[in-house]
């Protein structure tokens, strides 16, 4: 029952729902400047037209994101260009292009524990993780799981959820691993942490299911 749960909920589902949750606070800290603003809100933008699938141009976005890059460069935001590395890895993501993803991604790390953003560092490390995992690399996808969670504060009024979603994906990757014990322990850890996280991925694994019926998914590949 356990191994069918986390197959449906998890396979096709979490995947998604962190590079969501990944990015959902993108506007949430304080940014410097009047140009920081009109990047953040052009990248939130571009963003939701690529998870929904409206993005008009790979190629114009790209070359947006190089213009975003060297503005954010030239006035020394290093928090906004972990955002605009953050944005290009989830649109290569999309495009099936893994290699680029993470390398976009682990720039975006590299900006946001520059930045201090350690709740930002945490999630790019959740997202590397994942892309791992989407390349059968479960042992590298489970140090980068667990490395993450060492990272949260322990005043993080978010933590218990945020540990909740990364023993989720932990849970899926022994799965793959067939260590069926570690991955029953690590859900039932993942319960006790955050007791409605089971009815929430329920709830958004329905809502994927039909947006993706309405649609035909990206591949991806390593």
């Amino acid at each position: 029952m356990i191994e069918k749960l986390i197959s449906y909920c998890y396979h096709k589902m979490i995947f998604w729902l962190n590079l969501v949750r990944g990015m959902i606070n993108m506007s949430a800290s304080q940014p410097r400047n009047f140009l920081s603003i009109a990047i953040e809100q052009h990248l939130a933008t571009m963003f939701n037209a690529i998870m929904n699938g409206s993005l008009q141009s790979k190629e114009e976005a790209l070359s947006r994101l190089e213009k975003y890059s060297a503005q954010a460069e030239k006035i020394n935001d290093t928090l906004l260009r972990g955002r605009i590395f953050s944005v290009r890895g989830t649109l290569h993501l999309t495009n099936g292009d893994l290699s680029q993803a993470e390398g976009c991604y682990r720039q975006a790390h590299s900006f946001y524990v520059e930045a201090g953003n350690i709740d930002r560092a945490f999630g790019m490390e959740g997202n590397l993780g994942l892309l791992q995992h989407q390349r059968g690399l479960y042992a590298e996808a489970i140090q980068l799981f667990l490395h993450s969670i060492g990272l949260l504060a322990a005043d993080d009024p978010n933590r218990a959820q945020k540990i909740s979603f990364t023993r989720i994906n932990l849970a899926q990757a022994y799965l793959a691993l067939f260590d069926f014990k570690a991955a029953l322990v690590t859900l039932q850890d993942s319960i006790m942490d955050y007791a409605d996280i089971l009815s929430y991925i329920r709830d958004y694994a329905n809502d994927r299911v039909r947006a993706l019926a309405r649609r035909k998914p990206p591949r991806f590949s390593g």
